[in-house]
């Protein structure tokens, strides 16, 4: 991956973040020595094998091979491009960007004002809200709904009236062009999109608004209670979550998400002191929904409307999520209620009373099901079309040994034979694998491989190393890319970052060299480094003599090949003392 921003603003960025902090924003990490252990956040497991070094500015998961540095996390944490990386890190840190150039600045550029445009329309509408007097109807509606103040500011609530509201005049006079207006989804021709709704700002995880929720004020207009943004290249409606950006440190710290389905349900249990709740854009969870949960591991609880719908919503809910690996519990409220009426109605003790009774929902469901069964011979089918259904579910989990113990569990609760549920796994739908893909490790040598190991983990070395070797030495193709392009970077007053390396090496090589970086193999005592770089620099040396040797032919170079004749025995006899000096050391 070439650098695309100077090496002085991708410093600075690293500087300013540390890569421990941005990853514990997305996976819990427990310390172990200098660095940090968790669950993957890219595959399924359950045994932490994904490790972060702060003092190398590297992750590595030693279970699926994901690896580099802060930028590579996040590219792949939100599919993102390189640049578009650095641009959200940078504005985290504070840091202007003087770019060389992103691949596509017309899209950046455009990507950049499609957000300034929902955040100044949101601000607007805010602004039209705090200024309409208290017996307003917007108002009277949040009073009705109990929505404390705090949290209309919380969540940045607006009004956009029924009439044109002046917006369109606001966003010319910020320098947007009628046709960026037009595009962005807040106007219908010469309509304001949401006229007459309360406005919901949705913001992206990092804060940024991406687009909005409008909720008709009098049921009695015309149109759909809620209306959201349309998918656009900001907004993306079957990937975000409403509250997300306020929860996600509440959900990281209590180790716990609640899930519910409307707006105003966030903002009630955000009030009531339950501020790890979030909410999917009046949608059913998707599947990238579910791998943007499985970030935060930690309990997930499903609190939909208790009527049928909700039920409905709570199972495929739980396809989605089983899928991920995550077992998540349910909490069920009487029929007709939802998380906002409830606290309106019994307050907040009472939730608590109602939360502490949530159960593991692929046990409710088994349970519910068989208990629905009658008794006798005559139900027979049914139990089957029982057996097969939580079985569909079971067969999502991706942990085997947790499948056979709801396998298990589904017998006993159906009085049969665990082994016939065995002989009927095989006739249903396989769940899609979640095993890591295999690793394109490089074709270089076993001394290449040392060289760039002790590179990786000793970087203050880089100008002894450089004096040592040149890109001639290598030969296998992946190594004389990969050398030429750390052998060009200058001498400093401050040792190069292993980071650096990651944005320096050809497209794909990062997750390879994190895993150098970070891998327990003997390389990180210093004395063994040193030791294992000298012998591997010298038989590189010596090989890349014998290559020489090869291309010499005919009488006019016999001087020249006697001369390499003398450097490869020479070379030969000074590797045998090394590796005499070395063994001895080893057995004193």
């Amino acid at each position: 991956m070439r650098p695309l921003f100077s090496d002085e603003k991708l410093s600075e960025i690293r500087s300013r973040i540390s890569i421990s902090d941005l990853v514990s924003e997305h996976v819990q990490l427990k310390k172990t020595g200098k660095n940090y252990k968790g669950l993957c956040p890219f595959h399924s497991e359950k045994s932490p094998s994904f490790i972060v070094s702060p003092d190398r500015d590297t992750f590595h998961c030693f279970g699926c091979g994901s690896g580099g540095n802060l930028f590579h996390f996040l590219m792949k944490l939100e599919s993102l491009s390189f640049p578009e990386a650095v641009e959200r890190l940078a504005d985290r840190a504070g840091v202007t960007l003087d770019a060389r150039g992103p691949s596509d600045p017309a899209q950046a550029q455009r990507r950049q004002r499609a957000m300034e445009m929902q955040r100044q329309a949101a601000w607007y509408y805010h602004c039209l809200l705090k200024k309409s007097p208290q017996e307003h109807p917007a108002w009277t509606y949040l009073a009705q709904r109990q929505v404390p103040r705090e949290m209309v500011e919380t969540f940045h609530l607006g009004y956009c009236p029924p009439q044109d509201s002046g917006l369109r005049l606001h966003l010319k006079k910020k320098g947007f062009l009628p046709q960026e207006i037009e595009d962005s989804g807040l106007y219908r021709k010469e309509r304001e999109f949401y006229r007459g709704r309360l406005i919901f700002p949705i913001f992206r995880g990092d804060n940024k608004v991406v687009g909005m929720g409008g909720r008709l004020i009098n049921e009695k207009d015309f149109g759909p209670k809620y209306l959201n943004s349309g998918d656009s290249e900001i907004f993306k409606k079957g990937e975000l979550f409403y509250g997300l950006h306020l929860a996600k440190n509440e959900i990281r710290k209590r180790n716990q998400v609640i899930i519910v389905e409307g707006y105003l349900d966030v903002i009630a249990l955000h009030a009531h002191g339950y501020p790890q709740a979030v909410a999917p854009l009046g949608t059913a969870l998707t599947q990238q929904h579910g791998r943007n949960l499985k970030k935060f591991t930690g309990e997930t609880v499903l609190l939909f409307d208790g009527d049928a719908a909700g039920e409905e919503a709570s199972r495929r809910a739980l396809e989605i999520l089983l899928a991920q690996a995550i077992l998540p519990t349910a909490l069920r409220l009487d029929s007709g209620e939802d998380p906002d009426s409830f606290l309106r109605r019994y307050g907040r003790l009472a939730f608590e009373k109602k939360l502490s009774g949530k159960r593991n929902l692929l046990e409710e469901l088994i349970d519910k099901w068989s208990a629905a069964l009658a008794q006798g011979p005559s139900n027979l089918e049914k139990k089957g079309q029982t057996a097969r259904q939580a079985l569909n579910l079971i067969q999502k989990i991706p942990d085997s040994i947790l499948q056979n113990l709801y396998r298990r569990r589904l017998a006993e609760a159906l009085e049969i034979p665990e082994d016939w549920l065995q002989g009927l796994k095989a006739k249903a739908p396989a769940a899609k694998s979640s095993a890591p893909v295999p690793r394109n490790w490089p074709s270089w040598l076993p001394e290449e491989e040392v060289i760039f190991e002790v590179w990786l983990k000793f970087p203050a070395w880089h100008p002894e190393i450089a004096s040592r070797l040149a890109v001639d030495d290598f030969s296998s193709p992946e190594a004389v890319e990969l050398a030429r392009v750390f052998l060009a970077q200058p001498q400093r007053e401050t040792p190069i970052m292993i980071g650096e390396y990651f944005d320096l090496a050809p497209s794909g090589k990062a997750e390879v060299l994190s895993e150098l970086a970070l891998r327990v193999s003997g390389l990180e005592d210093e004395e063994i480094a040193r030791e294992s770089f000298e012998q591997a620099a010298l038989r590189l040396q010596e090989k890349a003599l014998k290559r020489e040797l090869k291309s010499r032919k005919g009488p006019q170079a016999e001087r020249e090949i006697q001369e390499i004749h003398e450097k490869i025995h020479a070379l030969s006899q000074v590797i045998k003392n090394k590796e005499r000096i070395y063994g001895e050391r080893k057995n004193q």
